[in-house]
């Protein structure tokens, strides 16, 4: 069992025996946000650990299914973790553009979240594709060509170790729910 499962589970014991209901003063706007935001923190952690578990699998298209799904599930992991840490903490630090937490984050988009076309706006545009024969359970390779320079990049991701890093992450902001939400009042009996 990973820390964060660990931590999750801390979370929903804490959870369970809470009032949420007068934590928030009936506001169920943010008593429903606590609760998908929970259930998606462990649900995603769920998908993950199935992942870790059972790797990328054997067949092309199920690398492509489980890649995306893992990679899916971090970034939604990630918005639950935020939501958590914006109703029982408070403001929520944008993690350091060097941290896993982003890197995760923008290899989500580059590769599956946005991989025709990201970059709109002011941004440059790029394109990526995943090289199929590098699909393995700790990365890939990818290229991406950037129109401003019509060139493109070989890259290739560390989705072991970027993963490793952003459990750490993750950690310190669920220790910081864990903690706001031990000084939430029990449910009256």
């Amino acid at each position: 069992m990973s820390n964060i499962e660990t931590l999750l589970e801390d979370a929903r014991r804490h959870y369970q025996r809470a009032d949420l209901h007068r934590h928030f003063n009936a506001d169920m706007d943010r008593v429903t946000k606590a609760q998908v935001a929970l259930d998606a923190a462990e649900d995603t952690m769920l998908a993950l650990s199935n992942y870790e578990s059972g790797g990328i699998g054997s067949d092309d298209g199920e690398k492509y299914l489980r890649l995306y799904g893992c990679l899916q599930a971090v970034f939604v992991q990630q918005d639950a973790i935020r939501e958590l840490h914006r109703l029982f903490v408070g403001d929520f630090a944008e993690p350091a553009d060097i941290s896993a937490w982003k890197q995760l984050r923008e290899l989500r988009n580059l590769t599956i979240g946005h991989p025709i076309e990201k970059g709109l706006g002011k941004q440059q545009r790029s394109r990526t594709f995943i090289t199929r024969v590098s699909l393995r359970s700790d990365g890939f390779d990818y290229q991406v060509w950037h129109q401003g320079t019509g060139n493109t990049s070989f890259e290739s991701a560390d989705l072991s170790a970027l993963y490793a890093t952003y459990e750490k992450e993750a950690a310190l902001y669920l220790k910081k729910i864990i903690a706001a939400l031990s000084c939430v009042p029990d449910i009256s009996c």
